[in-house]
C-alpha cells in the first residue's frame, strides 16, 4: 500500500514537493484554490500583452537541463 501525502497550494513549491513526493512513492494529490496551477509562474494577458511569470523561459526544463537532474533523497 502507498503512503498518500496531500500537498495544500499548487505554486511552483507545492508542485515540486507533489513530483518529488512521488518520486519517492507516496500516491500525492496536489489541491489549489485557483482554477490553474503554477502560483507567480504562470502567464496572464492584459490590455493585449502575455506577461510569463515562469522560470522555464530563462533555465530551460527539457530532460538534458542541470534542473531536471537534481538527485533526490527518499527518507
Amino acid at each position: 500500500m502507498k503512503r498518500k501525502l496531500i500537498v495544500i497550494g499548487g505554486g511552483i513549491s507545492g508542485l515540486s514537493a507533489g513530483i518529488y513526493a512521488q518520486k519517492c512513492g507516496f500516491d500525492t494529490t496536489i489541491v489549489e484554490s485557483h482554477s490553474i496551477a503554477g502560483g507567480n509562474c504562470t502567464s496572464w494577458k492584459r490590455k493585449g500583452y502575455l506577461f510569463k511569470g515562469g522560470m522555464h523561459w530563462l533555465s530551460g526544463s527539457k530532460a538534458s537541463s542541470p534542473l531536471n537532474h537534481s538527485e533526490v533523497h527518499c527518507f
